[in-house]
C-alpha cells in the first residue's frame, strides 16, 4: 500500500517554504525573485495561482503568473514543471562556469 504524501510535504521536496499549510507556499530564487503558490478556498475546492514576483528597491517590480485557479492537480504538475526547467538551467550554467574554469586554468599554466 502506498504511503499517502501530503501536499506540503510534496512542495517541501520540490524546495518551497510552507507559509499557511495547504494553501500558500514560497520559495526564493534570488534576492529579488521569488515563486509563489497561492490557495483559495472555493466550493469546497483548493484553487491556486502560481506566479513569480520580482522586486525593486523593496517594491514589487514585476509579476508574471504562470497559472491561475487551477486544482491542486494541475498546480502541482506545472510546479514541478517549472522546477526542472529551473533546475536544468542551473545545471547548464554551472557547467558552463566550470568549463570557463578549467579554460582560463590551461591558459594560465601555458603562460
Amino acid at each position: 500500500m502506498e504511503k499517502w504524501i501530503t501536499l506540503d510535504a510534496r512542495m517541501r521536496e520540490l524546495g518551497f517554504v510552507v507559509g499557511i499549510p495547504s494553501h500558500v507556499f514560497t520559495l526564493d530564487l534570488s534576492r529579488q525573485k521569488m515563486l509563489v503558490v497561492e490557495g483559495e478556498q472555493r466550493k469546497g475546492a483548493i484553487y491556486f495561482t502560481f506566479y513569480l514576483v520580482c522586486y525593486a528597491k523593496e517594491r514589487v517590480s514585476y509579476i508574471q503568473v504562470y497559472g491561475e485557479n487551477m486544482p491542486v492537480v494541475d498546480m502541482f504538475k506545472k510546479v514541478r514543471c517549472y522546477m526542472v526547467s529551473l533546475n536544468k538551467k542551473r545545471a547548464k550554467k554551472e557547467r558552463a562556469e566550470k568549463a570557463r574554469l578549467e579554460l582560463e586554468q590551461l591558459t594560465a599554466v601555458k603562460t
